[in-house]
């Protein structure tokens, strides 16, 4: 399976579990459930072996955000309330196929 068709099917998946259209996760908003919903994508294309400046040129966003997103993922999930939870949980069955085991 090819890097877009990964990329394609993560983005699918993330945008049917939060209801956060491609458009508005793929923009520059800084709307709560739009960044959660990007920082679960970055998540799992990380998670899929993408590393930060891939992600970064295919969302247009900048490695720096990438980085941002990715260090404080867990503490969003910590602190963030059930819904972020919730997500990770439903994705990691969904996308397990396209993720690596933690490290």
């Amino acid at each position: 399976m090819s890097k877009t068709e990964i990329y394609e099917n993560i983005l699918s998946a993330v945008t049917n579990e939060t209801e956060v259209t491609k458009a508005q996760i793929l923009s520059h908003s800084k709307q709560s459930d739009i960044v959660e919903a990007r920082c679960l994508l970055f998540h799992y294309l990380h998670r899929a072996g993408f590393y930060p400046s891939q992600i970064a040129r295919i969302t247009n966003q900048s490695r720096q955000c990438v980085n941002c997103l990715l260090l404080s993922f867990q503490a969003r999930c910590d602190y963030s309330g059930n819904m972020l939870k919730r997500y990770v949980k439903k994705l990691d069955v969904e996308l397990s196929e396209y993720i690596l085991p933690p490290e």
